[in-house]
């Protein structure tokens, strides 16, 4: 195999590397910048018909402040299927949907928080690392991929 060709070829393979990678890194990121928390919450009193809702109050605040934060909720009550609906930072209040049944019920909440909030600046290092690693390794492998084809264009 000639130099060129393989300089053309481990580029290309490179930047597959590179659009392939992304996503794993962007998913480590994000578990970078958060851990979870699991809390349970009890006597939970339902109000509202006739589709009732509960409130509970988180111990952490959810991460960028979003109910897609939340990743389960679990009822004692057999009938209902907890939804994260509202979410209030100011007093950590979330309020939860889907509690088909009046009465008391424990709910188990499992959500993300933002785990590098007291470390100054690590928050900003920790989300745009990613993208001076797409953009090194598009760098390295569209370099190595011309050095490629300007090698077979001067062998010719």
């Amino acid at each position: 195999m000639q130099p060129g060709i393989f300089k053309m070829v481990i580029g290309i393979v490179g930047i597959a590397i590179a659009m392939i990678m992304f996503p794993i890194i962007l998913e480590g990121t994000h578990d970078i910048a958060t851990d979870q928390q699991i809390d349970t919450s009890t006597n939970v009193a339902t109000s509202g018909t006739p589709s009732y809702q509960g409130v509970i109050t988180l111990s952490q605040d959810l991460y960028n402040n979003s109910v897609g934060q939340v990743t389960s909720i679990t009822s004692s009550s057999g009938t209902d299927t907890p939804v994260a609906a509202t979410y209030v930072s100011a007093s950590g209040s979330l309020t939860v949907t889907g509690l088909l049944d009046t009465g008391t019920r424990t709910l188990v909440t499992t959500y993300d928080y933002d785990a590098i909030d007291t470390y100054s600046g690590m928050d900003s290092v920790v989300h745009i690392a990613p993208l001076f690693v797409f953009v090194g390794l598009l760098f390295g492998g569209s370099l190595s991929a011309y050095a490629g084809f300007r090698q077979l264009k001067g062998s010719t």
